[in-house]
C-alpha cells in the first residue's frame, strides 16, 4: 500500500478525494480469504480531520449508538476476528492513522458522542494503526 498523505493544502489529491466511494474505500483485489465478496482496503494515511470528516459521511443522519469504532495494527485480521464473532461487518471502514496518538484522538471522540467501542488494547506506536468502523 502506498503511502500518501492526504492533507487539506494538498491541491493534488482534492480531486481524488471528492471522487472516493462514502465508504472511504477502494478495492486492493479480487479476492479475500475467509470473507465474501472483493477484499476492500483502508484508504491511504489521512488526517485526524480527514478521518473524522469522513466517519461523519459515512454515518450519515443515523444514531452514533448503532456503530462500533476501534484501533488496530491488522485491519483484515480484526475484521476476521469481528465477523467470527457473529458482528455484522457488511459496512465495514477503515483508515490509515499518522499516529497512535492521533487513532486514539479519533476513537475518543466518536465514543464521546456515543459510538460503541474501548479504549483499550495493546497497540505499538511503532506500527501502522488504522481506525475501523462498522
Amino acid at each position: 500500500m502506498s503511502r500518501i498523505s492526504l492533507r487539506s493544502t494538498d491541491r493534488r489529491f482534492s480531486r481524488w478525494l471528492w471522487v472516493l466511494p462514502t465508504r472511504c474505500q477502494r478495492d486492493v483485489s479480487t479476492h479475500q480469504p475467509g470473507l465474501r465478496g472483493p477484499r476492500i482496503g483502508a484508504i491511504p494515511m489521512s488526517t485526524k480531520q480527514g478521518i473524522a470528516s469522513a466517519i461523519v459521511t459515512k454515518i450519515g443522519s443515523t444514531k452514533f449508538s448503532i456503530w462500533r469504532i476501534g484501533l488496530t495494527h491488522d485491519w483484515v485480521q480484526r475484521k476476521t476476528e469481528w465477523s467470527n464473532s457473529g458482528e455484522y461487518v457488511k459496512h465495514w471502514s477503515c483508515w490509515e492513522t499518522e499516529s497512535l496518538s492521533d487513532a486514539q484522538d479519533i476513537e475518543n471522540h466518536f465514543i464521546n458522542k456515543g459510538m460503541i467501542g474501548g479504549t483499550g488494547g495493546n497497540l505499538s506506536s511503532r506500527k501502522t494503526v488504522f481506525v475501523y468502523v462498522f
